[in-house]
């Protein structure tokens, strides 16, 4: 691999800018690239180790989608043939623990009935408590 990191970068975000419309999207990309690769004059394995322990500061979700980003980029750049193949199974997936979503108690849902203008919203808050809407 005789480029550089930024001219390989540059390269996956024309692909990034095309196959995404989003720019929170494209930003996130860059912005987790930037994690990984910055003081990174070649692109190594041994590079990258350093980088992952800092992962350990970050929630659970932020810490998947970097590990997603950098995934993603060492997939494109070994199938463009811009990466070595050394880096293929180099990072493992991080679970995000799942939360339980906040439901509300049966006092809870009396106040609300309580507030409820005329029999119409009392009966949609009735319907949708019953039925576990959210």
């Amino acid at each position: 691999m005789t480029k550089s990191v930024n001219s390989i970068i540059a390269q996956y975000f024309e692909m990034i800018e095309e196959k995404f419309s989003s720019k929170d999207t494209i930003r996130a990309y860059r912005t987790d690239l930037h994690f990984w690769f910055d003081g990174v004059k070649t692109l190594r394995s041994e590079g990258l180790n350093s980088k992952i322990a800092l992962l350990a500061d970050l929630a659970p979700a932020s810490r998947s989608r970097r590990i997603s980003t950098l995934r993603s980029f060492i997939n494109w750049g070994i199938e463009q043939k811009l990466i070595t193949e050394e880096f293929k199974g180099f990072l493992v997936s991080v679970r995000v623990p799942r939360r339980l979503p906040h439901f509300l108690s049966a006092d809870e849902a009396l106040l609300v009935l309580k507030t409820a203008r005329d029999d119409q919203e009392r009966l949609m808050v009735l319907l949708m408590y019953g039925s576990g809407l959210r």
